[in-house]
């Protein structure tokens, strides 16, 4: 009798103990799962419906100064309870379209995931780049979504290369590689400067930093951290909503953004409202009761306008090859197709000399890793470099992409091409840190 209780007891015991494993386990699965990186998405015309004074408190803008305001779905359960239709299954490297009656200009694009990747564009006016005439967006049927030729551009949230897979890494923060006609959006400030996009110093409160570039007819919003917040659409032509009119758009420190009457509209992937608050700032703005649209005051939070060093591709991957040389971290080198360890632990100062081999450095993709966006670097590689890491090893058309995050420091390299190790061939090779 007690040896049948204690093998009870046992039975009972080992039970607990795979459930906790199983729970273990699957909570490391969901941890480790890719996660979609936008909480919403806001559309919004003239004036916020709210803005912020001293620590956060809410303060209410009067009914006069009110501008249509409202969050995009980021799911399709969202889109559907807010009447939006499916009007495509998956198009590869597009996405699922959805349509709603009353927006007449734009249709928001999902993916398999049933997260929001996109926004469609449409006009029958004439439209700058990277506007096209066309007739699409087409349907796997040929048939179209939109039924009469018309101007067309996409805002991408995500690369919708892999949107009709199921298992997105949601890699993209605004920036595509899609042939398709989309704008492309710097994912840090530092980047849009290096691009050509001017830094206005001052910050409008509830809107960001308004970043403009000679013949774009676009602005970008950053924070007073360099984080992309939104961007701002203006044309001549009359447009339907969520376009509006507007004398003009007044920018921090009172200085004038657009100085001519046009239509426009913001998209914000970010909630604005503490646009002009600095990581190290504990207030929002003057603190005063000032409105928090387009004729916002200048921030006191906003950076001071001491030029910024902007470091070239170039310079950015010699200081990387420099600082590595001297990096106490280890890296594992991987077979990205089915995540087996290819060689041991990997000397940081092995990377810097695969590094320091690499040609036509150029700015690429940003990529969000462990749910931080990291800047994108793209080069070519070749069988000298790749020996650096990897003994015994031949390729040919050597690709690769490196992504560091806000200290720059390189936490993973994608190098792909024909790659040949001891009998064994590869196509897709990750290096990361551990």
């Amino acid at each position: 009798m007690i040896q049948l209780l204690f093998n009870k007891k046992l039975i009972a015991g080992s039970g607990v103990i795979l459930l906790i494993v199983i729970v273990g386990i699957v909570a490391l699965f969901v941890l480790n799962k890719p996660q979609y990186p936008f909480e919403n998405v806001l559309i919004t015309t003239g004036g916020s419906l709210r803005i912020t004074g001293f620590d956060g408190f809410i303060i209410p803008v009067a009914d006069e100064d009110k501008g249509k305001e409202y969050n995009l779905p980021v799911t399709t359960k969202l889109a559907l309870k807010d009447g939006w239709l499916k009007a495509s299954s998956c198009i590869p490297g597009e996405g699922v379209y959805f349509t709603k009656g009353e927006e007449k200009s734009i249709i928001l694009i999902f993916d398999l995931s049933d997260n929001l990747i996109g926004i469609y564009q449409h006009t029958l006016h004439e439209m700058p780049e990277p506007w096209i005439k066309t007739v699409g967006p087409l349907k796997t049927d040929g048939s179209t979504i939109v039924e009469d030729e018309h101007y067309g551009a996409y805002i991408f949230l995500i690369n919708p290369a892999r949107s009709c897979d199921a298992n997105n890494d949601y890699e993209s923060t605004l920036v595509s590689d899609t042939t398709l006609p989309s704008y492309l959006i710097p994912y840090n400030s530092v980047v849009a400067v290096s691009e050509g996009w001017t830094d206005p110093f001052f910050c409008s409160p509830g809107r960001g930093k308004y970043y403009q570039k000679d013949g774009f007819n676009h602005v970008l919003m950053y924070d007073a951290n360099g984080n992309v917040i939104g961007i701002y659409q203006h044309t001549l032509h009359e447009m339907p909503s969520p376009w509006f009119k507007t004398k003009e758009l007044i920018g921090g420190g009172s200085i004038p953004i657009i100085d001519f009457e046009h239509y426009g509209f913001f998209i914000y992937f970010e909630d604005p409202m503490n646009a002009c608050q600095s990581s190290s700032s504990k207030s929002v703005g003057t603190g005063g009761t000032h409105y928090a649209g387009p004729k916002a005051e200048r921030s006191e939070y906003g950076p001071t306008p001491t030029p910024t060093v902007i470091l070239t591709v170039i310079e950015t991957i010699n200081k990387l090859s420099e600082d590595m040389a001297s990096d106490s971290r280890t890296f594992t080198l991987i077979n990205a197709v089915d995540q087996t360890n290819i060689v041991g632990k990997i000397d940081a100062s092995r990377i810097s000399a695969f590094i320091s081999s690499l040609t036509n450095i150029q700015e690429g993709t940003s990529k969000w890793i462990n749910n931080i966006s990291h800047r994108g670097l793209s080069a070519d590689g070749d069988d000298t470099g790749l020996k650096s890491i990897l003994e015994n090893v031949e390729s040919d058309g050597l690709k690769v992409n490196l992504w560091v995050d806000t200290d720059n420091k390189i936490n993973l390299i994608e190098i792909t091409g024909t790659i040949t190790q001891n009998g064994k061939e590869f196509s897709i090779l990750h290096i990361s840190s551990e």
